[in-house]
């Protein structure tokens, strides 16, 4: 038997050209999470989805791999940015 044709259509590459990896193009942050902490709390990024965007096929849930920067609990302030990144964005 032959083998079965992808059920996607997948985009023209030009003849001879490599299939190129899918380049991230963004990250969005949803989810339910704690936003209000006591002075001396630790970070808790439960319940923060993180999902890449990639210039091809469907966005993935990264969550696991993505990183926050810029918590600090050792003081008491109205508002606090968090820095998510993930594969450079």
């Amino acid at each position: 038997s032959e083998p079965s044709e992808p059920s996607e259509p997948s985009e023209p590459s030009e003849p001879g050209e490599p299939e190129t990896d899918p380049v991230l193009v963004s990250i969005a942050v949803s989810g339910d999470f704690k936003t209000e902490y006591e002075v001396g709390e630790e970070f808790d990024s439960t319940g923060i989805i993180v999902t890449a965007s990639y210039d091809k096929g469907e966005p993935k849930d990264v969550s696991a791999e993505a990183s926050f920067s810029g918590f600090d609990s050792s003081v008491a302030v109205e508002e606090q940015v968090i820095t998510v990144s993930f594969g450079g964005k």
